[in-house]
């Protein structure tokens, strides 16, 4: 665009933001609990069911109302201390938890505001199976299916706070685990005997239903989940969808 005085600009293409559904990706989509999105509420701004749109019929639901989380912000908040968590469930209330296979890949991804960075388990299956943010520099998924198997990813620096907004945790095709931060692709450690991680996961909670140790205290503000890993591209495009909308938060 030429502005006069021999001086001309470009404007800068921003990239097209697709939504989980609309990747190419949609028969892997397991669950997509999407903000500000068909929240149901029982007792005030107590969250009963957060219905799923990856067509499904995965809600996250939670019946009792002492153990339901709140709505803020179009997310739900979790409040440790209550030891409040959701299940997997399908539109008559049954049970729709669902499993990754042994050597399965999978692609996770969390808006989240956490109110602590210390053992906070965001989606698992009782105290067995789960994903875990341990500390500031770790990040902990442990797999059932063949036998239990623990992975730790170890960060060089400081890299989850209270300012953390996104995480992309997945395993790839060649069973290594693949983690994005804020939309960085993020290099880790683990420890020698671990650095494959093949087990398979039962995916049945919402943070954890039975560890008062490890509950969730904070905000999920979006959630959704493949049984797939998928390209590069399509992984920093989620990133960016999520960024866009809550990275100012």
């Amino acid at each position: 665009m030429a502005l006069g005085l021999g001086i001309t600009t470009e404007l800068l293409e921003k990239p097209v933001l697709l939504t989980p559904r609309e990747q190419g990706l949609d028969d892997a989509l397991q669950f997509w609990y999407e903000n500000g999105k068909d929240i149901v509420l029982s007792v005030g701004a107590k969250v009963s069911r957060w219905l799923d749109q990856s067509r499904n019929d995965r809600n996250a639901g939670q019946t009792n109302t002492l153990l339901q989380p709140t709505l803020i912000k179009g997310g739900v908040a979790f409040d440790a201390s209550n030891n409040e968590y959701m299940d997997i469930l399908d539109s008559s209330g049954s049970d729709a938890s669902f499993s990754i296979a042994q050597g399965g890949e999978f692609c996770v991804f969390m808006a989240i505001m956490p109110g602590s960075v210390v053992n906070q388990v965001y989606l698992s299956d009782s105290t067995s199976e789960f994903m875990e943010i341990m500390s500031d520099k770790k990040f902990r998924f442990r797999g059932n299916d063949g036998g239990n198997l623990t992975s730790v990813l170890t960060f060089a620096d400081d890299t989850f706070s209270e300012s953390t907004r996104v995480i992309a945790f997945g395993r790839d095709n060649s069973d290594q685990l693949r983690i994005w931060i804020d939309g960085v692709n993020t290099p880790y450690t683990l420890a020698s005997t671990n650095t494959t991680n093949d087990r398979g996961f039962d995916v049945a909670n919402i943070a954890v239903r039975s560890d008062s140790d490890r509950h969730v205290d904070g905000r999920i503000l979006e959630l959704f989940m493949y049984n797939k890993y998928p390209a590069e591209n399509k992984i920093e495009n989620l990133n960016e969808f999520l960024m866009s909308k809550f990275s100012h938060l």
